[in-house]
């Protein structure tokens, strides 16, 4: 009874209760005509639960092609639906879930056995993280009085990441790391011994370790690597009441721009959120999708993201601080508390300004309007190093 209910439509309902005034009615007052229309508007009421109360059979699948895309972007749903049965299954609508809004799609009817696939596009206006189905099975009964409604099929999540604007890397200095791990994937250099290999034609004949080579039939040499690193630490500001909402997803490009070429430059790199829990230390997940999730605080002070920043330090070559409206020398004076040699760099977004470059109190300072004014002023403050 709660899903004959449910399933009934504004007319459905109508006409349920339209049946039974009428019959009471024409029982008073003996009108044939009411005699009429309420036994039509019982026995339409009849057919209709009678056409939706058969469970729909059908297997529903549905993917994202690509399930990450940047804002501006689509992504495009594809929804395979078969039929399992040994009859035809007539036309129908299924509905998929994108956020707060429904796609409604036909699907024509089909043989027993087949299997059709209906793509759409899934936009992506904004950042975040957006569940994405589960897939609707609709099925009406021809007057529409019951529309009865199945999901089916799991829920994806669209990420949908922040824009990424061309930047130059910058060319701080190398932070020496005499005791930490070597990699086979580390440059050739004459640093740290990393492990023994086969002789390749090139090598340095003064670093044929003759004993291995004795034992194993083979000339063996050392490897050695080059173990210099270079370090960014990059800090998104989050205090909300330094921002529009149109300049904090402007620093949260700028700073995705950021991390991406510290990346494509084979930088070391570690990003700060203060106050973001649940991701704020998670290395597992990358930093451009650490910041599809990021959003503005109301309760953090500038010294609690500090603590953040001091805490995840280790000795990096340049600090690079993003934020809106805020005070930039006192940023600076923050910053080098913590940068005592090396880069500070503090990025401000503020709105109707004009893009600007600055020194002061040991530091850099660039304020731009929006992340699409950033690069030239940028290469600017970055070329002077």
């Amino acid at each position: 009874m709660d899903t004959f209910a449910r399933s009934l439509t504004p007319t459905g309902r109508a006409v349920v209760i339209a049946g039974p005034v009428a019959l009471t009615i024409a029982v008073v007052s003996g009108w044939r005509e009411f005699w009429i229309f309420g036994f039509g508007c019982l026995l339409a009421t009849l057919i209709g639960a009678l056409w939706i109360a058969r469970p729909q059979r059908l297997g529903v699948k549905r993917t994202l092609h690509p399930p990450k895309v940047t804002v501006g972007e689509s992504s495009t749903g594809i929804v395979e639906v078969r039929n399992p049965t040994r009859r035809r299954i007539g036309g129908r609508f299924v509905e998929d879930v994108l956020g707060d809004q429904v796609v409604r799609l036909a699907l024509p009817s089909m043989a027993p056995g087949q299997s059709i696939q209906q793509p759409y596009i899934v936009p992506a206006p904004k950042r975040g993280l957006f569940d994405v189905g589960p897939v609707r099975l609709t099925r009406a009964d021809p007057l529409g009085l019951f529309r009865r409604v199945q999901g089916q099929g799991s829920v994806e999540q669209l990420w949908v990441r922040p824009r990424l604007h061309l930047l130059t890397a910058v060319s701080s200095g190398w932070a020496k790391d005499l005791d930490g791990p070597t990699s086979d994937v580390a440059p050739r250099g004459t640093a740290a011994f990393h492990a023994l290999r086969e002789y390749q034609f090139g090598d340095d004949l003064r670093h044929i370790h003759w004993r291995t080579s004795a034992r194993h039939g083979e000339l063996m040499v050392r490897h050695f690597v080059d173990t210099r690193r270079s370090q960014e630490l990059v800090m998104l500001d989050p205090r909300s009441h330094l921002y529009t909402e149109a300049t904090f997803e402007a620093a949260v490009e700028i700073t995705a721009s950021i991390c991406k070429t510290a990346a494509s430059a084979a930088r070391e790199l570690h990003l700060v959120l203060p106050a973001q829990r649940g991701m704020a230390g998670n290395g597992r997940i990358e930093p451009i999708d650490r910041l599809t999730l990021v959003h503005p605080m109301a309760e953090v002070s500038l010294a609690d993201a500090f603590a953040e920043v001091r805490h995840q330090h280790g000795g990096a070559s340049a600090l690079i601080v993003v934020t809106g409206d805020a005070n930039g020398r006192e940023l600076i004076e923050h910053a080098r508390r913590v940068q005592r040699s090396g880069l500070v760099l503090v990025v401000r977004v503020v709105e109707g300004s004009e893009p600007s470059f600055s020194t002061s109190g040991g530091g850099r300072l660039v304020t731009v309007p929006s992340a699409q004014r950033l690069p030239g002023v940028w290469a600017e403050a970055v070329s002077r190093l």
